[in-house]
């Protein structure tokens, strides 16, 4: 007889049937920071998984003497386990801003993208991790577009560099999750740039 599910539970190949769940371990709670704070351990926890994605760099500006500005590099993505045991009362979660480094204490950081330069194309590098297990670069800036921020769970695009075609485009900053921002436009006037996107924080706790 094979293991079965019906509305009275689960039937095991003996005729026995399980109605309820088990209990004592295998709790799950995924926690997302999108802004700095203080993140408390829990009673009861077994280990964390913790993601960390570093902020989009901001575009630079643009005018017409100069030319346009660079598009920002993408923020860098860590991921990295850590058992109860290494963990004290409270660590501090950083999510980063403009640039910034996202990180989980001490134990696994995200840093941002680089900044596009000012009136002159040159894109902004892709941001890095440091003591993850997993870490993958962000996108350097792009020739149309911000960099891209390597979240794992995601993939966040850049947005439209400045141009030569003597008008600003939209002013739209990076998306969040470390996608670089956008390149004011060369034209008649000096143009301002894009914020790179957000970092985040994903703090996955087994029990």
């Amino acid at each position: 007889m094979a293991t079965t599910l019906n509305n009275s539970g689960i039937v095991f190949p003996d005729a026995t049937t399980q109605t309820t769940a088990a209990t004592g371990g295998g709790g799950y709670i995924m926690r997302v920071y999108t802004s700095s704070t203080t993140w408390t351990k829990p009673s009861g926890l077994k280990s964390v998984k913790v993601q960390v994605v570093g902020a989009g760099g901001n575009g630079g500006q643009g005018g017409y003497i100069y030319g346009p500005g660079g598009n920002g590099g993408g923020g860098g993505y860590g991921t990295k386990s850590v058992d109860q045991s290494l963990i004290g009362g409270s660590v501090s979660v950083t999510v980063g801003t403009s640039g910034g480094t996202s990180s989980f204490g001490s134990f696994v950081s995200g840093t941002g993208g680089g900044a596009g330069a000012n009136g002159t194309p040159t894109n902004g590098s892709g941001g890095g991790s440091s003591g993850a297990s997993l870490g993958i670069p962000g996108q350097p800036g792009l020739t149309g577009n911000g960099g891209n921020g390597r979240a794992g769970f995601a993939f966040s695009s850049g947005v439209a560099n400045g141009d030569f075609q003597g008008s600003p485009g939209p002013s739209r900053n990076g998306p969040i999750y470390g996608g670089g921002g956008r390149g004011g436009p060369a034209g008649p006037s000096y143009y301002p740039s894009s914020t790179g996107g957000a970092g985040v924080v994903i703090i996955e706790e087994f029990y």
